[in-house]
């Protein structure tokens, strides 16, 4: 079967080739963001879980953020990370508070978007993938069906032997568009749900640590 599938495609024309490399090239690249994805949200999500541990032990700040260090893979863990810095800048500005409160808001509101965009980076092209492939799919089915008309145009014959060939590669292209959007749908759906969590978790805690912070400033 696959010996047959490899010979139809090498014996379908150029463009239904470009087509099928076309999806082919986006199933791998869908395929590599997933692997990535899992890997990142199992290392953010187990570093969110060290580093609320390490916030809630009652440590200073400055000795939160040097044991931090490992775990700014955390979008919670960069979030705090940022607020440190900004009062360690303050500080420097020998006691000069003004509008300090007014910009820790900014900044929190800056980090809280600059952290959710790294935790959903990737998933567009995955959405991309899953509403392009289908009509890419089609289009080399469309194209598969005029090579087998044709194929009948120029043989004079409708027979199985004339127009299989065509048929053969439109049905191909059809499978491969359904095959590189289906895991790509499936993936960004559920990457989004994750990255949604995340989402929700970053907002909690910026509430949390702008309300810890408020005395300060």
């Amino acid at each position: 079967m696959s010996d047959s599938v490899v010979r139809l495609v090498a014996e379908s024309g150029s463009f239904a080739q470009i087509i099928l490399f076309l999806l082919l090239g986006f199933s791998v690249f869908s395929w590599a963001i997933v692997a990535q994805k899992v890997v990142d949200f199992r290392r953010a999500e187990a570093q969110t879980r060290s580093f609320l541990d390490l916030f809630h032990s009652g440590a200073e700040h400055s000795q939160i953020y040097r044991q931090s260090k490992p775990l700014r893979g955390s979008p919670v863990c960069g979030l705090f990370c940022a607020a440190h810095e900004f009062f360690v800048a303050y500080a420097k500005r020998q006691g000069r508070w003004q509008g300090a409160r007014e910009d820790l808001w900014k900044l929190l509101d800056g980090m809280v978007s600059e952290q959710v965009a790294r935790v959903q980076q990737h998933l567009s092209f995955l959405a991309t993938v899953a509403n392009v492939s289908p009509f890419i799919g089609l289009l080399g089915t469309v194209w598969g069906i005029m090579d087998a008309f044709r194929s009948i145009g120029l043989e004079g014959s409708a027979n199985l032997a004339v127009v299989a060939p065509g048929i053969a590669a439109a049905l191909i292209a059809t499978a491969a568009g359904l095959g590189a959007a289906i895991p790509a749908v499936m993936a960004y759906n559920y990457f989004l749900g994750r990255s949604d969590a995340a989402q929700r978790d970053v907002e909690r805690f910026a509430a949390e640590l702008a309300a810890e912070l408020a005395g300060e400033v």
